[in-house]
């Protein structure tokens, strides 16, 4: 069953409780500095993610699942990424 909700973070506490908590420990290849806040301009890069979702299961129902995250200052949009994420249960 679809359910919507929107949530409003500003940048700092959205990657204090949410990135270093659920995404941070999957990307293993990256340059980008976690755990600073503000991000300081550049270029930085994810390579070879998987995603580990343990620490999901409370949140997240198994099937699709589509995230919109928004770039925003002054209510205008400066970028953002969409993301579509297949939840199944791991395989023994």
């Amino acid at each position: 069953m679809p359910s919507t909700f929107s949530v409003c973070l500003k940048t700092c506490p959205y990657f204090k409780t949410i990135y270093d908590r659920y995404f941070a420990s999957s990307f293993k290849d990256s340059n980008y500095p976690s755990g600073t806040c503000p991000i300081k301009k550049g270029e930085y890069y994810l390579r070879n993610v998987e995603m580990s979702a343990d620490s999901w299961v409370h949140y997240l129902r198994t099937g699709l699942s589509k995230f919109i995250l928004k770039i925003k200052k002054n209510n205008i949009t400066y970028g953002g990424l969409e993301l579509i994420l297949v939840l199944t249960e791991r395989s023994i």
